[in-house]
């Protein structure tokens, strides 16, 4: 008896693991907007870029480097929120968790792609101690919300930060976690 008891047991404890895995992707089918994270030229216009691209980390005005992407959006309008986080492909390790930005999107980008006139700043370095960044693939997730805290639009990019060869020697030291 004690046998059959674990054997249903461990079938109910699979089940409703299985049951748990099988909800998460729904929620992503029914989102009801879009969000496409691209790049920018100086910081304007949207281009896409492929997962995984090499990107050059730019030096800042307060001697951070950063990245810039630019996301755009479709349909949604009026009060939304974005929340931006990145984290290393190789070992999940989060690196940047930005502060809630409210964006008012205008009616338009209900039926069309619409973005901001101007990228947003991703800071990547200085990095924490034992955290190297440069040279290794990061994912940037973007989600869009609602007032509600529902999700209406999610998009992740990879990028391969690489140290620009001007300040290279700067990079590789602020951006290392040494």
């Amino acid at each position: 008896m004690p046998f059959r008891l674990a054997t249903a047991s461990l079938a109910l404890t699979l089940s409703l693991a299985g049951a748990c895995e099988m909800e998460e992707p729904e929620e992503e089918l029914m989102l009801s907007a879009e969000i496409e994270m691209g790049l920018s030229v100086d910081g304007e216009g949207f281009y896409p870029t492929e997962q995984g691209s090499d990107q050059v980390l730019e030096y800042g005005a307060q001697g951070g480097m950063h990245l810039q992407i630019m996301p755009r959006f479709r349909g949604a309008s009026g009060v939304v929120y974005l929340e931006r986080s990145a984290r290393l492909v190789d070992d999940g390790t989060l690196v940047l968790r930005s502060p809630t930005m409210v964006l008012d999107l205008p009616a338009d980008a209900d039926e069309s792609w619409w973005h901001q006139p101007f990228a947003l700043t991703n800071f990547m370095c200085p990095t924490p101690v034992g955290i190297k960044l440069y040279d290794r693939e990061v994912e940037f997730t973007y989600e869009l919300r609602d007032k509600n805290d529902k999700l209406l639009a999610k998009d992740s990019l990879i990028l391969m930060p690489r140290c620009p060869s001007e300040v290279e020697e700067f990079c590789h030291d602020v951006c290392s976690g040494n």
